[in-house]
């Protein structure tokens, strides 16, 4: 999945207008973007940042200097004053006494908001960073197992407080305050996470019958994070091939490159040859896609020096199709025959 997290980039790509953001874009765009419109947005001005800080505390009307200490708290920034006014607010105070005990970061904010959560509703926002969008109370009381019964409630006390709203479709909810949900994803610990992507993998392969082969990737990716075995390579190994067969290709490289990774790391890897060759076919696909024949002759040249050792003879044949397709791409009329 791609993140993007940007304002205001105006892309017009035959007659379409794309509009794409990133927090910390630098220099890399890919080629078709060269055309792009970018604007970089650079810190507010101290009088910009008095103004907006005034606004979001009325109608309460802050001291002056406690405007002054929470603009250069904040420097610049005003997702961070206007999260600064709330905190400031939740303490019932709106004196320099309480401006000092705010947090100097964002994480250290988010991470104090977390903790003054009731103990249930915690969790569901723990359980919710997991699941990702959109979410659904059912895939919400499944990450919440034990505490399923009380997923109701503390979803609409999590709703009430701002920090999940409905979605558009009935029984759907979305993140209100994302980088509070990514904060509260670092509060788990590794090997609850990776318990909470299982369950949530295998809720959804449980119902995939009836969510349809869209699920698929979902599923992947939980499996990925959560089950760690040859569950997940199969499910990556579903999902890649999706990926291809939707002109996806690089989505289609991630998952059976993440495959070959999981296949690398179980305890008898040449036990999986065969959904390794596999991965290894849908990579090089993928790759021959987007016209990045140097990765996709390597990658068969690994997946031929693996296919000697292969006893079932459809993935040689797989990967001597896709040689042919990559000699003639490359020219080679002769060698694309041979093969």
């Amino acid at each position: 999945m791609w993140e993007l997290s940007w304002v205001g980039v105006p892309v017009t790509i035959g007659g379409m207008l794309l509009l794409l953001s990133a927090r910390d874009p630098g220099d890399a765009w890919p080629e078709q973007l060269l055309r792009a419109r970018i604007i970089r947005l650079a810190p507010l001005s101290r009088s910009a940042m008095e103004q907006l800080i005034g606004r979001w505390a009325a109608p309460t009307a802050l001291p002056r200097e406690t405007v002054r200490a929470l603009g250069d708290r904040a420097q610049g920034h005003p997702y961070f004053a206007r999260e600064l006014v709330r905190a400031l607010r939740r303490s019932g105070s709106e004196g320099l006494a309480a401006e000092a005990s705010l947090p100097n970061t964002l994480q250290e904010l988010f991470l104090a908001q977390l903790d003054s959560l009731p103990r249930v509703v915690r969790h569901l926002v723990q359980s919710a960073s997991v699941v990702g969008e959109p979410l659904s109370a059912s895939l919400l009381q499944a990450a919440m197992a034990e505490e399923a019964h009380l997923a109701f409630s503390a979803l609409t006390e999590a709703v009430g407080q701002g920090l999940l709203r409905a979605g558009p479709a009935q029984g759907q909810f979305s993140y209100a305050r994302r980088l509070l949900l990514e904060a509260a994803y670092t509060t788990i610990p590794p090997s609850r996470r990776r318990e909470l992507h299982a369950r949530i993998a295998a809720h959804l392969e449980d119902r995939l019958a009836t969510m349809g082969e869209t699920a698929v990737h979902a599923v992947a990716y939980h499996a990925y994070l959560g089950y760690r075995d040859v569950r997940a390579v199969a499910m990556l190994l579903r999902s890649a091939k999706r990926y291809r067969d939707q002109c996806a290709s690089r989505l289609a490289v991630r998952d059976a490159t993440r495959a070959v990774e999981l296949i690398s790391s179980l305890p008898d890897p040449d036990a999986h040859l065969e959904e390794r060759l596999e991965a290894l076919w849908v990579i090089s696909q993928a790759y021959q896609v987007v016209g990045d024949l140097e990765h996709a002759e390597g990658t068969l040249a690994e997946a031929e020096l693996l296919a000697g050792k292969c006893p079932n003879s459809m993935p040689a044949a797989h990967l001597a199709m896709a040689a042919a397709t990559l000699h003639h791409m490359r020219g080679r009329i002769p060698l694309a025959a041979e093969a």
